[in-house]
Order: structure tokens, then sequence, then C-alpha cells
């Protein structure tokens, strides 16, 4: 397709809009994977397209495709359950094989002839991790929403709100979801040197190398870095977790928090989790399920579960391939964010020998890619990619509402939620103020500490078995997801009205009430 065709398509197709941070070099990574998944998921994508500029990416896929893999895994769950879980354990093992490839790299001196090797060895696993895994869940649990909630709502003769708040509450998962995971450990670190005044006069001076020398603590952060060293890593880059960065995170916790508030939160930690599953029990208790309920049933609860062991999953192989790539950008003499505009095909180049302009890594800054199924990607640049932006954005902003898919409502179960809206998009460099309303494209493990101080919840992306829902549903919190607009039709400092019933959201005057200050 040419650009005019392209803007065509657009205005014909029904195209679920997705966005947030991310390098032009991992968009082909990812969606010369899409495009070619049939083999490995037996059923085909669409051709989709994708944006970058100015360190963001818009990535608009047909619903279609989306709704297509999504139910060919719902009928292989229902009709060849081994088959799913072994398509489930490929993209472990292909997290595995793209470790071991990490670690050759990393742990010994690699010559430019092996590193080439096994740079074209760890884009073919990360394509086939994409292919097999990735792809799974990319809906955001969707499938729950089009089949799963109908199906119980036909059953049992329930409304569409009664339906859905059976599968919220009977498919989250029993475990306590990763990222809430991570705060608890986080929160022992800091409950540990809360305690002990030595180790809080010694943070306080930054003397980290004195801290170390407590074994204790030094264990802890050990195991917090071992099974969390992925977690400051989104689709744009990533940072190294060591022990003085974990004891600066924990300085900033120890300054938001007294101790009666770390102990608080270790306690909220728990208790939401053990509220939800008392409730779960009481649903099942209510109703008498038949086999194929219980499917449902178990199907939902794994896609919730995906929606979080696929993100730790997806970041951890992430981590893998941007440390790689940077390190080659070091050999080589270039920026990360150079490397970081090219391709996979010019890495390779990269590696032999040859060098690019300035100008070859500036025009990156500003491209939009169109893949094909059986075609080679085409990029526009330019007044073109400008064109292709406007259009994007024209399809974005042509619903005048702002509304989305209500998937938790909260400790309170009210209908109505109010409060001041805050934008954000890097959660570990912006300011985020208690009781603010968090409006965001979509959340992963360094939103948590965000999400535990906000009031409620509004995402672009997303449905109920989201890491957004799952999270905002274990905090207790209002949470409205795939609201597709709600980080552009709003802004930091409005005024806002949740309704936790319709999933609407609309910007509302808000007048002082006497003697409220």
């Amino acid at each position: 397709m040419n650009k005019d065709e392209l803007v065509d398509y657009l205005k014909k197709t029904n195209m679920v809009l997705q966005s947030g941070k991310a390098c032009f070099f991992i968009g082909h990574v990812v969606f010369d994977a899409y495009v070619t998944c049939e083999q490995a998921q037996g059923v085909s994508y669409d051709s989709m397209l994708c944006g970058f500029k100015n360190k963001t990416f818009f990535e608009m896929i047909p619903n279609q495709a989306l709704f297509r893999i999504a139910k060919n895994n719902y009928e292989e769950y229902i009709n060849n359950h081994k088959h799913w879980l072994k398509k489930r354990k490929k993209g472990t093992e292909l997290e595995n094989a793209l470790k071991e490839i990490w670690i050759f790299c990393f742990k010994k001196n690699v010559t430019n002839k092996q590193l080439l090797q096994k740079y074209k060895r760890a884009i073919s696993l990360s394509n086939d991790w994409w292919r097999y895994y990735g792809i799974i869940q990319e809906d955001k649990g969707e499938i729950l929403r089009e089949l799963i909630i109908p199906y119980f709502e036909k059953r049992f003769g329930m409304s569409k709100e009664q339906a859905q708040r059976f599968v919220e509450i009977t498919s989250h998962p029993k475990e306590q979801s990763e990222f809430l995971s991570e705060r608890k450990l986080f929160y022992e670190i800091c409950l540990y040197i809360a305690l002990n005044n030595n180790l809080k006069g010694l943070l306080s001076h930054r003397l980290y190398d004195e801290l170390e020398k407590d074994s204790v603590l030094k264990k802890k952060i050990d195991i917090y870095i071992t099974k969390y060293f992925f977690s400051k890593t989104d689709f744009y880059n990533y940072q190294i977790l060591s022990t003085e960065s974990v004891l600066k995170d924990v300085g900033r916790g120890l300054q938001e928090h007294t101790l009666q508030d770390i102990k608080k939160e270790l306690q909220k930690l728990n208790f939401q989790k053990l509220k939800i599953e008392k409730t779960k029990q009481k649903l099942l208790e209510k109703y008498s399920l038949n086999q194929l309920d219980k499917k449902n049933i178990l199907f939902a609860q794994s896609i919730t579960r995906e929606g979080d062991t696929r993100k730790t999953s997806m970041m951890t192989q992430l981590y893998y391939i941007f440390t790689l790539i940077d390190k080659i950008a070091s050999l080589k003499g270039i920026t990360y964010q150079q490397i970081a505009n090219l391709t996979p095909e010019e890495v390779e180049d990269l590696l032999q020998g040859k060098k690019f302009s300035d100008k070859h890594y500036e025009k990156r800054e500003n491209t939009v890619v169109l893949y094909e199924p059986r075609k080679k990607r085409t990029c526009f640049y330019g007044t073109d990619a400008d064109d292709l932006f406007k259009a994007m954005n024209d399809f974005l902003l042509s619903d005048k509402e702002i509304k989305g898919n209500v998937a938790s409502k909260g400790y309170s179960n009210k209908n109505l939620q109010t409060g001041v809206v805050r934008i954000l998009t890097d959660p570990i460099n912006e300011q985020f103020y208690k009781g603010e309303i968090l409006v965001t494209t979509m959340t992963r493990i360094e939103f948590v500490p965000i999400m535990k101080k906000a009031a409620a919840i509004i995402t672009d992306e997303g449905g109920i078995a989201s890491h957004a829902a799952v999270v905002s549903r274990e905090l207790g919190i209002p949470c409205i997801v795939g609201t597709k607009v709600a980080t552009k039709r709003l802004k930091t400092g409005d005024f806002v009205e949740m309704n936790l019933k319709t999933g609407v959201v609309r910007k509302i005057k808000y007048e002082l009430k006497k003697n409220e200050f």
C-alpha cells in the first residue's frame, strides 16, 4: 500500500490504537513477528501500522486480527488443552535460550564474529517469543468480554454487569500478581532499615558501602535484584539495578512513608487478595457449575494470569535484547539512541563494518512503518509520515466520548469516582501526588508505586484482564481501562467524574464548598 491507500485503509478498518514509549529497533522485532505468526498460532494477522515519534510509538492493529488470535486460543484451550499449554511452555524455553546468549555475551570476551552470531540468534529467538507467546493477550483479555461474559450472562440469567463482576472475581489469579509481590519484597527491605536506627542513619547519609556490610540487608537486596532485575525496562530502554540504586529507591520510600505506613502497606497487600479470594469462593458456591462452566472459568483465570506472566517475561527478554544492542553500540562507538534507531538487519550490517550517517539515524525519529503479512515492511518518512500521523490522530479523536471498560470499582464499590487527573508517561522521573487520578496509556511494573498512591486509574489501553485491571483490583481502587483517548482528551489538573457502571469519564467543573479550606 502507498500512503494514500493506507490513509483509506485506516478510515475503513476497525482499528485498535495503542501507544507508549518504544524505540524504532524493537518495533521491528515485535511487529515482524506478529505479521508472520500464522505457523505459530494457526491463524494469520492483518496488516498493521506503527509510528515512531519523539521516543513514542503509536500502534494500530485491526480489531478483527486481535479477536481472531484470541478466539483461536480460547478454542484451543477448550478443545486441546495440552496443545495450548505447549505453546505457553515455548515462551519460557525461548526466554531461557535468550538468557544463555546474554550470559555468553557478558561473561566472556567475545569476538566480533561470535557477537554477530549470537546477536542473529538472539533476534531470531526474540521474534519467535513474540510469535508464540508475546502475541498472546495482545487483546488485553477482551476475549473475556466478547465470549466469556456473554456466556455466563446467558447461562445464569445475569445482567451484563453481574456477569462481568462474576468473571472479574472468578478469573482473578490465585497467586498474588508479580508486580505486587515486587512491592512486598521492596517494603520488607524498607521495614528492615526503618527498624534499625543505625541503618537509617547510614541511609540518610547515603553511605551505601557501609549499608552493604549488613549481611541480612545485603541478602534481601540481592534476592530483590535477582528476581526483579528487569523492573526498570520498557519498550524504549533499560536501567541496570544495583545495590546502590535499590537503596536510593528505599531512601525515597522512607521519606514518603513512616514506619507505621510501611507496616500498613504490607498488611494491605495481603488484605485485598484475601478479600477477593473469599468473594470468589462465595460466588463459586452460589452457582452449580458444569464442566463447560469450569473450563470457561479456568480459561479466564489463565488469560488473566497471562497478563501478569507475559508482562514479566516480556520485560525480561527486552532487557536481554536492549543490553545486547547497547554493548554493540559501545563497541562500535555510537550511542544507544543511534543503535535504537536502526533496524535489526542494519545492526547486523553495523557488526560487519557498515557505517551510517547522522541523517540516517535522525530520520528514524519521525517514521511510520507498515507491516504486511508475507511482504517486506514499508517505511514512510518526512511529509508522508506527517500525513499518516495526522490520519492516525484523526482516527483516535473521532470518538467524542471518553469511554472504557470498568475493571475495578474499588473497596467502596460505589458507582461514581471524582478527582483531579495527572497524566503520566514516565513513572520513574515524573511527579505524582497521593489522591490524584492516574491517567496513562498502559501500566507496567514501574507504575505500581504510583498506582498505590492513586485514588483511581484510567488507561488508554487494556481489558479486564490487563495489568492495570488486575493490580487495581488487588489494590482495591477504581479503574477504567481501554478508553483509547484519555491521555489525549484529558490534561493534568482536570477534575473528572468516572462512572463505574458505564465506563464513561467526563470532565466536570469543580466548585468549592463553603468552609472547605
